[in-house]
């Protein structure tokens, strides 16, 4: 199996999300070794690694701490100077039963533009008005990354899109249907 790409943060951080979210995506997952990597609920700042083991999904908390000059990232005994180097130190290394694999699949999340938006900074991402773009990251609460049908990437503000729900419908095809509120 190929190694995964620690540098590709996409890949493996979740962000905000419960202990039950990620223990749904992982549990859907079938092999031990599937993780992610999302925000602490409990303390501002510190993240859970979760991994999937045989028959649970195990929660393991790094904590961001200052030290003099820099921060490291702690989880237990072990301290690292940044997440991808704590990733691959589990990739050799046993957490409980497994050491890390793969990050977890995400789900492909589509949002439809209510608005034009031109963009003023060079990191913007142009859109019209009923354009579906695909959402890469969700960087802040307004403003998030994605990409649009060519290929391009940049930031789209969020008070501009609304969520679009893809449900397969074995009589009449695909239905597309639009919401304005999400838990995203």
């Amino acid at each position: 199996m190929d190694p995964f790409d620690v540098s590709d943060r996409n890949s493996w951080y979740f962000g905000p999300m419960s202990r039950q979210e990620a223990t749904e995506v992982l549990m859907n997952e079938r092999e031990r070794g599937v993780f992610l990597v999302r925000d602490s609920n409990s303390i501002a700042g510190d993240y859970v690694l979760c991994v999937r083991e045989d028959t649970k999904v195990s929660n393991y908390i790094i904590n961001k701490v200052q030290q003099q000059d820099h921060i490291v990232y702690r989880i237990g005994d072990q301290s690292f100077d940044n997440l991808p180097k704590l990733l691959t130190f589990y990739t050799l290394h046993y957490l409980d039963t497994t050491p890390l694999r793969r990050p977890a699949l995400k789900k492909e999340e589509k949002v439809i533009g209510k608005f034009d938006f031109v963009g003023s900074d060079q990191d913007d991402l142009p859109f019209q008005r009923g354009e579906i773009l695909t959402v890469i990251r969700k960087d802040e609460d307004q403003w998030w990354t994605a990409r649009n049908s060519s290929g391009k990437i940049g930031q789209i503000p969020v008070p501009y899109i609304c969520q679009v729900v893809i449900n397969p419908n074995e009589q009449n095809g695909t239905t597309i249907s639009y919401s304005s509120h999400w838990n995203g």
